[in-house]
């Protein structure tokens, strides 16, 4: 019998995925994903996490893991592409056991982000208390990894490209 198929990440139908590697030697090394329209997914898979503001947190790890990609792929390392918005992701999975504030908060913030103005100031984006905490930190925590990968903080252009590329996504892992 045929059933529906959902494209994971915001992805049309038409893309399929490829390839699918596991504790892969990427910054994100969790599980690495290629599509039919060379598009990829770098994946970091988390049970439970909760907002933590502490640089060596799961969130803070998570994080440090996305902008080291970035930075690897933007700056060409070892022959790397730049990530495309709309053709690449870095996908927070997360159990349901994860707090709202990630699961719900950080996900909504992330979606708005990405079709925020650029003339516009990303910290306007929140549109509670809960989501301007969770901004904050988010922010806190790349650009520690920004400053301690490349000695400087990131530029308001690499903030919102890297951001517009992450999806936070929750899973039933099951046991």
């Amino acid at each position: 019998a045929e059933s529906e198929y959902e494209p994971p990440w915001g992805r049309p139908r038409s893309v399929a995925i490829e390839a699918v590697r596991m504790e892969t030697g990427e910054d994100v090394d969790d599980i690495s994903v290629l599509t039919s329209v060379s598009g990829r997914a770098y994946v970091q898979a988390k049970r439970s996490l909760s907002l933590e503001v502490a640089s060596n947190s799961d969130l803070g790890k998570s994080l440090r893991q996305f902008a080291n990609q970035y930075i690897s792929c933007r700056d060409g390392v070892d022959g790397r592409a730049p990530l495309d918005p709309v053709e690449d992701r870095l996908v927070l999975a997360v159990g349901t056991e994860a707090s709202a504030p990630v699961r719900e908060h950080l996900a909504e913030l992330l979606d708005r982000l990405r079709n925020w103005p650029r003339d516009r100031l990303l910290t306007r984006a929140p549109s509670n208390k809960d989501e301007g905490r969770v901004l904050r930190i988010t922010i806190d925590h790349v650009t520690q990894a920004f400053a301690q990968r490349t000695g400087v903080q990131p530029t308001d252009d690499d903030l919102r490209r890297m951001l517009a590329l992450v999806r936070v996504i929750t899973y039933d892992f099951g046991d």
